[in-house]
């Protein structure tokens, strides 16, 4: 029998799942392992360089985020509308507990809540989008991740100025696009 040496990574010629989990990465369900999971099924499945896998897996969780922007944005839109009111009632129910009665400090809350339900406004929804936060860094700890780790195509799956993803962008345009976008989604 002739023995054949293994190579220096667990990976045959084509990229699989769970080749990640092999390496140490992508097997828990910390928010960066399970965005890990999704960045090789991606790449396995789709058979794209690692720079359109990246590129997939953003499109998709913006996609998926899409709905909660929404609503995030129709819930801020609103308040212009009705803002004059709820400044009054606000005035009514600070009052109302500097007075100590219960029942005036019921009343006023009370009247608060009906005016945000007959707008459908939700005052604590805005928290909701902090949820995009976490989503976006475990992404970005995913591909810092993966450029520690010995991952066939990763030196060379970029395209233009950054053909290696295991160094940092030399320009820090990657950065700036990505702290702008991301902003903007907050923002607007």
């Amino acid at each position: 029998m002739l023995s054949q040496e293994s190579p220096p990574f667990p990976f045959d010629d084509v990229h699989k799942i769970g080749d990640m989990a092999q390496l140490g990465i992508g097997h828990t369900w910390w928010p960066s392992d399970i965005m890990i999971s999704l960045l090789e099924f991606i790449h396995v499945s789709s058979q794209t360089p690692w720079w359109v896998s990246i590129t997939l897996l953003t499109i998709v969780l913006r996609i998926t985020l899409f709905p909660l922007a929404l609503k995030l944005a129709r819930n801020n839109s609103i308040l212009p509308y009705f803002r004059d009111k709820q400044l009054v009632l606000m005035e009514e129910v600070k009052k109302a507990r500097e007075s100590g009665e219960l029942l005036k400090m019921r009343t006023a809350s009370t009247k608060l809540i009906d005016l945000y339900r007959e707008w459908g406004y939700s005052p604590f929804f805005g928290l909701a989008g902090i949820i995009q936060l976490p989503i976006f860094f475990a992404m970005f700890r995913t591909c810092w991740r993966c450029s520690k780790f010995p991952i066939p195509g990763w030196d060379t799956g970029g395209i233009l100025w950054f053909q290696d993803l295991t160094v940092s962008d030399p320009y820090l345009i990657l950065p700036a696009i990505s702290g702008v976008t991301t902003a903007l989604t907050l923002l607007v």
